[in-house]
């Protein structure tokens, strides 16, 4: 099975990989297990990512998708997006935890489409290749 999609994280003004920052904040076991799904995907046509594992998102949140992953019964969410264009490319801008059956705030929507727009306009300074 060849790449599908090349992963980007997000990187904020101060060059620091925001992604990268999040995962090792919730351990090893997170990280493994989230990176085992980014890898997954990268691999995996747009068509066939689906529920449990990936969602799309609405409302203040549209035009978004979640990488979703269950660890020691905790809800972590990986927020990104897909780059219009000829190459297949897709940015993680947010880290989230979901709190019981509540999504992500609407601040945390409206921080991770502000990191969206930084990336688009600005991806050598704004996203870094996501390394598992």
């Amino acid at each position: 099975m060849g790449s599908e999609f090349t992963f980007y994280d997000y990187v904020d003004d101060d060059a620091t990989n925001v992604i990268a920052t999040w995962l090792e904040g919730h351990g090893p076991k997170a990280k493994a297990r989230l990176n085992n799904i980014i890898a997954n995907l990268a691999a995996t046509p747009k068509g066939q990512w689906t529920r449990p594992t990936v969602d799309t998102l609405k409302g203040d949140c549209t035009d978004l998708f979640e990488i979703r992953a269950k660890v020691e019964g905790v809800q972590l969410r990986l927020l990104g997006f897909h780059h219009q264009g000829p190459f297949k490319e897709v940015t993680l801008v947010f880290g989230a935890t979901e709190k019981g059956n509540k999504f992500v705030p609407v601040s945390t929507c409206r921080q991770a489409q502000e990191r969206k727009q930084r990336a688009i306009h600005n991806p050598g300074s704004h996203r870094r290749l996501h390394v598992g």
